[in-house]
């Protein structure tokens, strides 16, 4: 992928667990790093699974520099919009860009 392509800056998050004053924990996300990725919709303008409209919530695909550090437990900030990773893709096994499979957060 030509570096041109990957025009957006994102915000990678990883969770994080904290003691509160209770004495229980709070689970959050904090910021892992900051990539510039290309973010993808899923197939043709207009088309989405019927889950997606049911529920509202946009599906993305989300291509990065290849990094081994990501997990499925990450998420991905872009302009203030939350999504999860539901899948990391290694594209052809060559350890040179990933692409995320996502879903967002509302």
């Amino acid at each position: 992928m030509r570096i041109g392509q990957r025009r957006h800056r994102v915000e990678l998050q990883q969770p994080t667990r904290t003691r509160d004053s209770m004495g229980g924990f709070t689970d959050s996300y904090s910021m892992y790093t900051t990539v510039w990725a290309d973010i993808l919709g899923y197939g043709k303008a207009g088309e989405e699974t019927e889950s997606s409209a049911q529920t509202g919530k946009q599906r993305v695909r989300i291509n990065i520099r290849y990094n081994s550090d990501i997990e499925l437990t990450h998420q991905v900030v872009f302009d203030s919009r939350v999504f999860e990773i539901n899948a990391i893709d290694n594209i052809r096994q060559l350890n040179k860009e990933l692409l995320l499979s996502c879903t967002e957060i509302l």
